[in-house]
């Protein structure tokens, strides 16, 4: 209760503060009233904003809008969809990039998730060589790419 209490205080000093030097170096006429009608909402914001902060959402959730909106919601999923994408073509390249490098020609096929948190993580990796490979040279891709990609080797299929 006491910070609650300080962050208000700190927030309406500030605004009055700054209130007050946007009002002195204001002309008199009506650009002076409607500084003072902005003054008198960052002063009204200054009080709000602090208690928003602390009170519970299920107490404002019917008073204030809501924050995401089924638009930006849709937005943001195909965002993350092609974020997605993005990831799984790269990290399929670099599969395609490992194999050469190993001497091998084949093509890759990626998959990934994206976590609550944003980070997306390469699940599974399908290689499919073009031509018959020696079984340790197979293995020896398996272990590569599981060692760069950070996932498990059962993850990894080299067929």
């Amino acid at each position: 209760m006491i910070a609650l209490m300080r962050q208000l205080i700190l927030c309406l000093t500030a605004a009055s503060l700054f209130g007050a030097v946007a009002l002195s170096l204001t002309p008199n006429g009506a650009l002076k009233e409607v500084v003072r009608l902005g003054v008198g909402l960052m002063l009204i914001l200054s009080l709000v904003i602090p208690l928003r902060r602390v009170l519970p959402e299920r107490l404002l959730s019917a008073h204030l809008p809501q924050h995401e909106t089924p638009v930006q919601q849709d937005a943001a999923d195909v965002y993350r969809q092609a974020v997605r994408e993005q990831v799984e073509a790269q990290a399929a390249q670099y599969v395609v990039t490992c194999a050469a490098q190993n001497g091998l020609s084949c093509t890759a096929q990626t998959s990934a998730d994206i976590g609550e948190d944003g980070v997306v993580s390469i699940t599974a990796v399908s290689v499919r060589l073009r031509e018959k490979a020696e079984a340790g040279a197979a293995d020896a891709l398996r272990r590569q790419i599981s060692a760069q990609l950070g996932i498990s080797e059962d993850a990894v299929l080299v067929e």
